[in-house]
């Protein structure tokens, strides 16, 4: 969750002359934070936290940004209590977990939930989305999480070019 401390870390770069700062991977959905730790912008509840880092950051010159992301089928259910999704069941090589096959729907639900993220109530000056290796939506055909992983989009996202 982020809040005071969170604040502090981000205002201390940008007290130094950065002219903008992003924050580390946000997770955008309960199932796709990758530590205890990790930062989420998936409800209100982040929101006051986020606007702390956000007035901080804008206290010093700076441009606020926060880097949204799912890491998909390389997450695992031992740290966040949830299956991992990916584009289709193919199980990370690190975590060896088959993640559930996203639907077509359930891929557009979630690009949709992906551009929505808050970014007006929060007071982003920016919100890129990390879109690589396993994680969601690195939606190519040969998505690779280990060069000899092979394709590992399969699935719904079949389609994408």
């Amino acid at each position: 969750m982020p809040g005071e401390r969170t604040a502090a870390y981000y205002g201390e770069r940008a007290a130094g002359g950065t002219g903008l700062i992003i924050a580390e991977l946000t997770a955008v959905r309960p199932g796709s934070i990758w530590s205890p730790m990790g930062l989420g912008l998936w409800d209100d509840v982040f929101i006051s936290g986020w606007r702390k880092v956000v007035d901080t950051i804008h206290s010093h010159n700076g441009k606020a940004a926060i880097q949204l992301g799912d890491q998909g089928r390389s997450l695992s259910s031992q740290v966040t209590g949830m299956q991992p999704v990916a584009p289709s069941a193919v199980p990370c090589r690190a975590i060896q977990e088959v993640p559930h096959e996203m639907s077509r729907d359930e891929v557009y639900r979630f690009i949709d939930d992906l551009s929505q993220q808050r970014k007006g109530l929060s007071g982003l000056d920016l919100m890129p989305s990390r879109s690589t290796y396993a994680w969601i939506p690195g939606r190519r055909p040969l998505c690779r999480a280990w060069p000899t992983n092979g394709p590992t989009n399969l699935g719904a996202l079949s389609w994408a070019g």
